[in-house]
């Protein structure tokens, strides 16, 4: 064979390899493209056969779905979630400021359970029943001498649409009335506020600057909050208020624009946060009017307060507009947007933004346990008092106290021994440095300088329905 023709062979069997080289690269990439997306869809849809046909008991596939889902968006982050539709149905009522049940806050006192409280406009409030009341059948089932209040709730819980409380009046027993309830939403109350004397949280305002202070408690930020916080604050300032405390602790966040319009009410800002998303940024101004331009202010805190709370301490704070005083805050500088499902009555809340203060600080927490004050996040207060776990107990029963009816607490006057007992001598210490600094101009004495005070949980002993 000459050489050219073994050339010409060689060079027809290099370019015949290449050819084909290239057909199977072309081949391979061609069968990944279309396998890998599919992938994991289909073993998805392979575990859920398995389960469906070799697991021990039959499971609903709306739950295997639902499981899903929930999982799904819990490896994002600890706020991403999904909801069922029960749940979406509950988490929509309480956005808009309103939820479904009959109204009533209740406890077990002694041997009984009572209502403590009954909620404005609610079912109960139109059904005529009163606190001070106690609850002896719900729907024909007689409550026995040891119920939780727990198992109460779960008895309502499953009671028809319209059912029937047999109850009596309490802490004397009566006649026993049978009450017609039937369940509906009802406005949450997320602000109560009330004008209190100086001189009666501390000796400290006796001939200070004022001798009266307002007080705001906010205890979450729904669509009604900015509405009745402004209105509350209006009629403060019309009684003549010398400063105003915003009571933030145990407020676990809400909705981010109730807490814009709450800053809003004391400063005029073009930047009250930033969030910055996946490839843009928003600033946050104010657009209400100013209410209270220049009178003293002071924001209470604690390792409770989160997500809008902490927006607006954050924001207040960086404008030194008002005295942060408390405990450090949870450190949850994330935003979540809750997004309708098209496909079914649910939904899915995500992680879209992380937002910053005015100042530029991100006040999310850098680890899930922090080492130290940095990577927990939060705002540190200007001020730091800490409560000790039953201190706080205390508070929290102090504050509810202020929002019952007279026969109440006169019963728990009367009545101690069958009453969760707060000291004589308790004293809300954060509540009490507010008033002297407003009262007296001065700042409180710092009882702590370590700014990592453990997170105190809130602690609650009223069940509501």
């Amino acid at each position: 064979m000459s050489r050219c023709r073994v050339l010409a062979v060689n060079v027809v069997s290099y370019v015949s390899m290449v050819v084909l080289g290239l057909g199977v690269a072309w081949a391979a990439s061609e069968f990944f493209a279309k396998k890998s997306p599919s992938e994991p869809e289909a073993v998805l849809s392979e575990v859920m056969e398995l389960i469906e046909q070799r697991y021990v008991s039959d499971v609903p596939r709306e739950q295997l779905i639902g499981g899903a889902l929930r999982g799904m968006t819990e490896t994002l982050d600890m706020y991403s979630r999904y909801y069922t539709e029960s749940e979406w149905d509950r988490f929509s009522a309480m956005s808009e400021g309103s939820e479904p049940g009959i109204g009533i806050r209740f406890a077990r006192v002694g041997d009984a359970v009572i209502i403590l409280r009954v909620i404005p406009e609610s079912p109960a409030d139109t059904a005529r029943l009163q606190s001070a009341t106690q609850i002896l059948e719900i729907d024909g089932q007689t409550l026995s001498d040891d119920v939780t209040a727990s198992e109460v709730k779960a008895m309502i819980g499953r009671a028809p649409l319209t059912f029937v409380l047999g109850v009596t009046e309490w802490p004397i027993a009566g006649k026993t009335r049978s009450v017609t309830l039937t369940r509906g939403a009802y406005k949450l109350e997320s602000v109560y506020s009330r004008a209190i004397p100086a001189i009666e949280f501390c000796e400290e305002a006796r001939g200070g600057r004022t001798d009266s202070i307002g007080y705001l408690h906010v205890s979450t930020f729904n669509h009604q909050t900015a509405d009745d916080f402004r209105e509350q604050l209006s009629d403060l300032l019309d009684q003549g208020v010398g400063g105003l405390v915003v009571d933030l602790r145990g407020n676990g966040g809400g909705t981010l624009a109730e807490a814009v319009s709450v800053v809003a009410s004391f400063i005029d800002t073009e930047c009250v946060l930033t969030s910055v998303m996946r490839d843009s940024s928003r600033v946050y101004p104010t657009k209400d009017e100013i209410l209270a331009p220049d009178r003293p202010l002071v924001i209470l805190v604690n390792g409770g307060s989160a997500s809008a709370s902490e927006v607006a301490a954050g924001a207040l704070q960086d404008y030194r507009r008002a005295l942060v005083l408390g405990e450090h805050t949870l450190g949850k500088g994330v935003i979540q947007t809750v997004f309708k499902l098209g496909s079914r009555e649910s939904g899915v809340k995500l992680t879209t933004a992380r937002y910053m203060t005015p100042a530029g600080r991100s006040l999310q927490k850098k680890r899930r346990k922090p080492r130290n004050a940095m990577e927990r996040g939060g705002i540190i207060p200007d001020v730091v008092i800490p409560l000790s776990d039953r201190e706080w107990r205390d508070v929290l029963e102090v504050r509810d106290r202020w929002t019952m009816s007279e026969a109440i607490v006169r019963a728990m006057q009367e009545h101690p021994d069958v009453f969760r007992s707060v000291p004589e001598d308790f004293r809300d210490r954060q509540l009490d440095g507010a008033v002297v600094y407003l009262a007296t101009g001065r700042r409180p004495r710092m009882e702590c300088k370590c700014a990592t005070c453990p997170i105190l949980k809130p602690f609650g002993w009223l069940t509501r329905i």
